[in-house]
């Protein structure tokens, strides 16, 4: 039976497998196609931040028989441990100082597709054990976040997706609707994206 709580210490292996076991196609771009260079960014982000809750950050996960098989990550305003600095100590530490440097035009075409987030609930990661996917878990996962929000008198929740991914369909069956869509013909060259679709639900 899936049963849904906030997450603990002790899911910290298991959330990174969930998030970052398969990196997205901009995570491993980033990194020149080095897939196992993107699994360790993405367990370093998730030490820095953290798995348990704080006034900014909140993560709840999706358990089967106690075990996490999906999760769902937002935040009520930007997260500030994940400083720009930070970014850069990580990506020196994996790939030493060469490469950072090969890597540097493709983090600034990073931050040419961000886009403008109003306030409310920032929706960050939702993700599912591919084995559960089919069986309304992620689905269980945005309602929750969406209580939570309403909980929180936050009447506006957000995400952001890969332009045309079957993330942003998937939000948008669930009544998020387009609000932005960031393009930047230079990040598409550098790390084979389209770009990035910002959605909005009012509560």
């Amino acid at each position: 039976m899936i049963e849904l709580r906030q997450a603990r210490q002790g899911d910290a292996a298991k959330i990174v497998d969930l998030i970052y076991g398969t990196p997205g196609d901009e995570a491993i771009a980033l990194f020149g196609g080095n897939v196992a260079h993107a699994r360790a960014y993405g367990a370093a982000k998730i030490a820095r931040q953290g798995v348990v809750g704080n006034d900014i950050h909140q993560t709840f996960v999706a358990t089967d028989d106690g075990v996490a098989v999906g999760v769902i990550r937002f935040e009520v305003e930007e997260e500030r441990s994940w400083t720009p600095v930070e970014q850069l100590r990580t990506v020196l530490r994996i790939v030493g100082p060469a490469e950072a440097v090969r890597m540097i035009p493709r983090i600034r075409a990073m931050r040419n597709v961000r886009n403008v987030i109003r306030p409310g609930l920032h929706l960050t990661e939702c993700y599912v054990d591919p084995a559960y996917r089919g069986q309304s878990v992620g689905t269980t996962l945005i309602e929750w976040a969406e209580r939570v929000a309403v909980a929180g008198d936050m009447r506006m929740i957000t995400c952001e997706t890969m332009l045309g991914s079957r993330a942003q369909h998937w939000v948008e069956r669930l009544g998020y609707v387009v609000k932005s869509v960031a393009l930047d013909p230079t990040y598409t060259r550098l790390l084979g994206c389209p770009g990035r679709t910002y959605l909005e639900k009012t509560l």
